[in-house]
C-alpha cells in the first residue's frame, strides 16, 4: 500500500502525509430505514484517536483499489477517519440501484448512523466529485450540526438534467454512464470496459435509439432507456433534482470545478445561489476535465460545417464567464440542429477547442435566430492568434442525431437529409458573444 500512496501523492500533487500506516475497518454495516443495509468501510491512521474528523464520502463505484487509493487513503493519511460508503444496490450494499433515486434518504440516514458510533469524533466533513459530490447536495438542507462543511467537486445538485434539455439531447456522457454501471461489478470490471467503448459507440448509432441498452450491455437497462425517453422536466426525474435545496445548506462550501468539466453550468449555478443566499461558500475553477487535472485538457479541432475566422489579433483578448452565439440558420426541413464552436488557431494554422453548445429548434424551415448557449470558459486567446468559429448541424455522438422527422427520439426509424444555410449579413448579423475581460 505504500507504493499506492507514493503514486497517489505524486500524481495529486499532494503534501507529505503525516502517517502511511493506517488501519481499515471492512464491511461496516449500515441500516436504512427501509430495511436495506448498505456497507461501508472504515480508514483511519493506526496510531490516530477517536477525535479525529470524519470525512464521508459515499459512492457507486466501490470501496477498494484505485477508488479507495485515489480518495479514502489519502485523507485517512492527512489526519482523518475516512468512512467510504457504497450506495445502495453497489458492491454488496443492499437493495437496488436506481442511480440518483435514493440518496437523499439513504444519506441522512447514513449521517445519523455515523454520530452514534462510539469512535464518532464530534465532526464531519462531506467530500467527493461527481455522483460523491451529487449525494452531498442531496442532504445538504437537513445536515445534522455535526457535519462542519461540504466539499463538492465536479458536479451539481441536478446530475445529469443538463444532458436532458428539450432542446438538445447531450446523448454520449449519460449513455455512457450507464452502460458503464451496468457492467461495473462483472468480473474483470476495469478490462472489460474498455473493450466496451468501441461497442458503445455502435450502440449509439441503433434505430430506433430506444433498443441501444441492449445492442451495449445485452439486456434492458431502465435507466438508459429513460435518459433516451425522458426529457429533463418529465416526472420521471423529479426526484434526483436537488437545486432547491442548495440555498438552504447550513455549513460552509468549497466547490472546485473545472472550465472543461461536465458538470461546470450547474455547478457555476449552484455557486450563485450559495451567493445569492448569503451562504458561505467559495468555488475554485482550474483547467481541467472531468477526470483530469493536468492543466491541458486543451484538444485539436476537427474542422467541419462551415468556419468563421478573425484576422490575427494585435492583442491578447481574455474571455472569462458565458459565451453564447446568435446564428441565423435555415434548413429546407423544420427539425434541425445548431451547432457551435469556439476554437483558438495559433500561428501555425492549428485550431483548437475552447467551448461548444448545441441547440434543437422547430421550424428551422422558417429562417430565424437560433440563440445557442456555449460552454463558460476563461482563456486567453493570445496576439497573433485567431478567433474562429465553427457552424454546423450537430455533433454526434456527443449529442443525439436530428432525425429531421420530429417523431421521438426512443422510437424514430428514419434519418432525412436536409439543405441547410447560415446567414450573415446586414439583415441577418449572425454573432458570437464573448465575455471579454478588459485589460487592467
Amino acid at each position: 500500500m505504500n507504493l499506492s500512496s507514493h503514486l497517489m501523492q505524486r500524481v495529486l500533487r499532494l503534501d507529505p502525509p503525516l502517517t502511511r500506516d493506517l488501519v481499515v475497518e471492512r464491511d461496516l454495516r449500515v441500516p436504512m430505514p427501509d430495511g436495506a443495509v448498505l456497507l461501508a468501510d472504515r480508514y483511519l491512521p493506526r496510531a490516530g484517536d477517536q477525535a479525529l474528523p470524519v470525512a464521508l464520502l459515499r459512492s457507486p463505484y466501490g470501496r477498494r483499489g484505485l477508488i479507495a487509493a485515489g480518495m479514502a487513503r489519502p485523507l485517512a493519511e492527512r489526519g482523518f477517519q475516512v468512512l467510504m460508503q457504497s450506495t445502495r444496490g453497489t458492491f454488496g450494499s443492499g437493495g437496488s440501484f436506481d442511480p440518483m433515486r435514493c440518496e437523499r434518504e439513504d444519506g441522512l440516514a447514513t449521517l445519523e448512523w455515523v454520530v452514534k458510533q462510539p469512535w464518532f469524533g464530534g465532526s464531519i466533513v462531506l467530500v467527493g466529485g461527481s455522483y460523491l459530490g451529487y449525494v452531498q447536495w442531496a442532504v445538504a438542507d437537513r445536515l445534522p450540526p455535526e457535519v462542519k462543511a461540504m466539499i463538492p467537486q465536479v458536479t451539481d445538485s441536478a446530475l445529469t438534467l443538463e444532458f436532458l434539455r428539450k432542446d438538445g439531447l447531450s446523448l454520449e456522457t449519460p449513455f455512457s454512464w450507464g452502460v458503464m454501471v451496468a457492467g461495473q461489478e462483472r468480473r474483470m470490471g476495469m478490462l472489460r470496459g474498455l473493450v466496451q467503448v468501441p461497442r458503445t459507440r455502435r450502440a449509439l448509432s441503433t434505430l430506433p435509439l430506444g433498443r441501444a441498452d441492449v445492442v451495449a450491455i445485452g439486456h434492458r437497462s431502465d435507466y438508459v432507456r429513460d435518459i433516451i425517453a425522458d426529457d429533463a422536466d418529465d416526472a420521471r426525474w423529479a426526484g434526483i433534482d436537488h437545486r432547491h435545496r442548495v440555498a438552504e445548506v447550513s455549513v460552509p462550501v468549497s466547490s472546485i470545478g473545472g472550465w472543461y468539466d461536465i458538470f461546470l453550468p450547474g455547478q457555476l449555478r449552484d455557486f450563485r445561489i450559495l451567493q445569492e443566499a448569503g451562504r458561505p461558500a467559495r468555488l475554485t475553477v482550474g483547467p481541467w476535465t472531468h477526470i483530469s487535472a493536468d492543466g491541458t485538457p486543451l484538444r485539436e479541432s476537427i474542422e467541419f460545417g462551415l468556419t468563421y475566422t478573425t484576422a490575427p489579433l494585435e492583442n491578447d483578448v481574455e474571455v472569462i464567464g458565458e459565451v453564447s452565439a446568435e446564428i441565423w440558420f435555415g434548413s429546407s426541413l423544420p427539425y434541425a440542429d445548431v451547432f457551435v464552436r469556439l476554437c483558438d488557431v495559433d500561428p501555425r494554422g492549428r485550431s483548437r477547442n475552447v467551448c461548444d453548445g448545441l441547440v434543437s429548434l422547430s421550424g428551422a424551415d422558417d429562417v430565424s435566430c437560433a440563440a445557442v448557449r456555449l460552454w463558460p470558459t476563461a482563456h486567453r486567446f493570445m496576439r497573433g492568434h485567431r478567433i474562429r468559429l465553427q457552424v454546423s448541424s450537430g455533433a454526434f455522438p456527443r449529442y443525439a442525431r436530428n432525425h429531421g422527422t420530429g417523431e421521438p427520439r426512443a422510437t424514430a426509424t428514419r434519418l432525412l437529409p436536409a439543405d441547410q444555410a447560415v446567414y450573415h449579413d446586414e439583415a441577418h448579423p449572425s454573432a458570437v458573444v464573448l465575455p471579454v475581460r478588459q485589460a487592467q
